[in-house]
């Protein structure tokens, strides 16, 4: 009875968790498993693509060990971070209501939380737009334009 709980625990939780790291405790006649959570932060996720798959745009990167998810924040106009969506994988099909910013980065959580888990990535530009700043003689802001 107890390899069958031990079992169906290792199986239902590894299908929720895909690359959570669990380590199974065994205390007389009760085996249970718990996640993995390491002391130190994770590094950056690396390798993050942006590619275009039949007109979506598919984020991709590189798994960091004992991650459990990944928390993808993007940069509005006022230049804050927002934590926008959390992901239990390592791909990301950006959807319609991205559009409005500019620059995204992700970054490795553990089981439990993603405050303060890792280290962020690189910022990486969703859609590249260059904006210009037209000034007067003397060098003061007097219009902008947007190239995309």
């Amino acid at each position: 009875m107890r390899k069958k709980v031990l079992l169906f625990a290792l199986l239902f939780s590894c299908a929720a968790k895909a690359s959570t790291t669990w380590i199974p405790i065994r205390t007389g006649q009760i085996s249970f498993v718990i996640p993995y959570i390491p002391k130190d932060k994770f590094h950056a996720p690396k390798n993050i693509r942006v590619t275009n798959l039949s007109g979506k745009k598919l984020i991709s990167w590189d798994d960091v060990q004992h991650a459990s998810k990944y928390l993808i924040q993007v940069l509005d106009k006022n230049g804050v971070w927002i934590d926008k969506e959390i992901i239990f994988g390592t791909r990301f099909e950006v959807p319609e209501n991205f559009s409005s910013y500019y620059q995204f980065r992700i970054i490795a959580c553990n089981y439990t939380s993603c405050n303060n888990s890792g280290e962020f990535s690189y910022s990486y530009a969703i859609e590249k737009k260059v904006i210009f700043i037209h000034t007067d003689l003397l060098g003061s802001p007097v219009s902008e334009s947007m190239e995309q």
